[in-house]
Formats: structure tokens, sequence, C-alpha cells
């Protein structure tokens, strides 16, 4: 099964073995993605009831997206890509469905711990606290890797990210947006969120920086896009 890559339970990571099976909790009104390694190619998709799923890739080329179309659907999917074969097993109503599902790969990771050790070995902060009650533009998560912050949405919708300074007032931290992640260089200690007329405002709060191995290896790679 998929373990939450962070404080909330909607977005998972599972370490890849090829003899595993893994199986994912879908739900009708929900639509869950499925990512692979950045730059994996998705050659087929095979699914035993191709009537009860929908499943689509996307243009990236390593993600697909689930979405049951029959309560209580249940059936296998396997996925062939240039590098990998996947099993799955899909389930419809028998858990709370993730938003989102990433692999990580527990060899490469060391490959590559050797060669990047300082960043995946240092701890995140994740100590930050909301208000606001504008669900469409709050984050999944928000951290620092101690030089840039970091917000991950859920959706399509992503907000217009300012910082407030001392006075209370707001500034342009021009940020960037990879996907459904955005980085802000520094480490602010207050940003005001906006789309349209909604409005998330989020503080830096005083905590303990997460530095279990699982927890930090996945903030890293979505930080990776900016490396």
């Amino acid at each position: 099964m998929p373990a939450r890559a962070g404080p909330d339970a909607r977005v998972q990571t599972v370490s890849f073995h090829d003899t595993d099976v893994v199986r994912i909790n879908t739900g009708l009104v929900t639509n869950t993605a499925v990512e692979f390694a950045r730059g994996e190619a998705i050659r087929s998709v095979l699914v035993g009831d191709s009537e009860s799923y929908e499943i689509d890739v996307l243009s990236s080329g390593n993600v697909i997206s689930i979405k049951p179309l029959i309560g209580q659907a249940a059936t296998n999917m396997t996925v062939y890509t240039d590098r990998r074969t996947y099993s799955f097993f899909l389930s419809e109503g028998t858990g709370r469905p993730p938003f989102r599902v990433s692999f990580v790969y527990p060899g490469e990771t060391r490959r590559a711990a050797t060669s990047a050790a300082p960043d995946l070995l240092r701890a995140r902060d994740v100590a930050y606290q909301w208000k606001g009650q504008a669900a469409d533009i709050r984050p999944l998560r928000v951290w620092n890797n101690g030089e840039a912050t970091f917000f991950e949405f859920a959706g399509a919708t992503v907000p217009s990210i300012f910082g407030v300074d001392g006075a209370g007032k707001e500034r342009s931290v021009n940020p960037t947006t990879r996907g459904n992640v955005v980085r802000v260089r520094g480490l602010g200690h207050e940003f005001t969120l906006r789309h349209g007329d909604e409005v998330i405002c989020i503080r830096r709060v005083q905590g303990t920086p997460i530095r279990d191995p699982q927890l930090v290896q996945a903030l890293a790679l979505r930080e990776a896009h900016w490396r």
C-alpha cells in the first residue's frame, strides 16, 4: 500500500519493487494521479475491466489519471513503460482515495544520495499554519529547505502568492511554478495566496524540522525540478 508523503494523507508515495502489486483505493468523484519517475515514458496500459475505469495518460508521459465509473468496481491494471512494469489492484469505495500517488525508487535514490547527500539529508521545515476557508486554493503542504519555500497544490488552480512584510503589506515574491508545486526564494514568515475573491493566509511558526528519510526524500524529489 502507498504511504502518506507528508501531513496530508491524500498525497502518498510508494517504493517500487518489480514483484509488488500496488493497491489503490479509488472514489467515484475523485481523480487519482499516479506519477512515475521523471523522464519515464508510459508505453501501454492494460486494464482488466476497462468499462468500469477511465484511465488516461497525461501529456507529460509519466503520469496516468484513474477515475472509476461504476461503484464498487475492482480490477487489475498493468502499466508498461520504457523502464519498468507496474502492477496495480484498483478498488472503488473501499477506503479514502488519494489525490496523488508518486513512486520512489530505493536503489536509484541510494545512488543519487551518494552524489547529492547534503541536499537529500537536509531537514525540511513543515511548520506552517494557515487561515481562510478557500478550499480550492488551500495548499496540500508548505515547506522550506533552508533556502526556498515550496507550496504544493492538489488541483489545477494555482493561486498568486505574495509575501507579507512586517507592516502587514503584501509584496511580490516572484514565484516560479513547476506542475503543481510553486517555489519562492527565501524563507518568508508570512504569505498571502489569492485567486479571484479567494484568500488564504499562511504563517511560518516555530516547529521541529522533519528528518525522517522517506519524508525528506519525497520533498526533495519535488524540489528536483529546480536543480
